[in-house]
């Protein structure tokens, strides 16, 4: 495979929080459209899977670059479900000892 963004979006239930955990995971900068997939993807545990007791599903979106005034104007000011963070890959040779 070569170019092109590639995604990962696993889905969990936590039994501890007790709620569906969404992961996106991209190689590639946040966009407007990744946020509102996301959102899409919340609604849709939340509305569709989430049985009587649970929390509210919660989304976490992992890229490789993130703008916070794309994540503030995007999602709604009291939003508590979907949280977006920059992801650093970090490669170790074998034979190194990695710094604490």
């Amino acid at each position: 495979m070569t170019g092109g963004t590639f995604i990962s979006t696993s889905f969990f239930y936590n039994y501890i929080l007790k709620c569906f955990l969404l992961i996106y995971l991209k190689t590639e900068d946040l966009t407007h459209q990744d946020i509102g997939q996301m959102q899409m993807y919340v609604n849709y545990y939340t509305r569709e899977l989430m049985n009587e007791g649970d929390n509210p599903s919660i989304g976490i979106l992992l890229c490789a670059d993130k703008s916070d005034t794309l994540v503030r104007y995007t999602l709604p000011e009291d939003n508590t479900q979907i949280y977006a963070a920059k992801y650093a890959v970090h490669s170790y040779r074998r034979g190194t000892q990695a710094r604490t």
